[in-house]
């Protein structure tokens, strides 16, 4: 079971995530401002951080770099979940250190096959389903069944799709 903070300051988008991410099987921590968020990263070293950008206290790009700065946190996946959706908010958000980032509103299944893209079943860190750490299918050539070609102009769409076509890959 992974440990994921969740950093979101309205009410009923922290339920929402809290029910994905302990659907999921995994513990949720939460925050509802940016440096009660940092406060709690910081003493509850999470596996994961879900974080609002547009956060009272101290904004998500600010919590973002302060916990990248620790020893511990380098390499854990923080995912940007935020209203903000231009192309420059989610380069903004990488740039600060996210992995991934997801638009509100979203579905569900959208968090959940992002969880599952660093965890699996409850379970610990997937450390090679890291993005920087992917092939361009996600999949070696030997796993491969056939071939999708996968065309959209957001970048975030192709990967989720990736993402989903990954995890339907029976074993060989």
């Amino acid at each position: 079971m992974a440990r994921i903070l969740i950093i979101e300051d309205e009410a009923n988008n922290l339920d929402v995530a809290r029910r994905i991410v302990r659907g999921a099987g995994h513990e949720a921590l939460t925050a509802t401002d940016g440096l009660a968020g940092l406060e709690i990263a910081r003493r509850e070293h999470p596996d994961a951080v879900l974080v609002d950008l547009l956060l009272p206290k101290l904004d998500g790009w600010s919590v973002t770099r302060a916990i990248r700065e620790e020893p511990w946190a380098k390499k854990i996946p923080i995912i940007a979940v935020s209203a903000l959706a231009m192309h420059a908010d989610r380069e903004r958000a990488r740039e600060a250190g996210c992995d991934d980032f997801v638009t509100k509103p979203y579905a569900p299944a959208e968090l959940r096959v992002l969880l599952g893209k660093y965890f699996t079943d409850g379970s610990a860190p997937k450390a090679a389903m890291r993005p920087s750490e992917l092939s361009a299918s996600g999949i070696s050539p030997a796993e491969r069944l056939g071939r999708v070609l996968v065309v959209d102009d957001e970048p975030s769409n192709v990967e989720l799709i990736v993402i989903a076509l990954v995890m339907v890959t029976p074993p060989k």
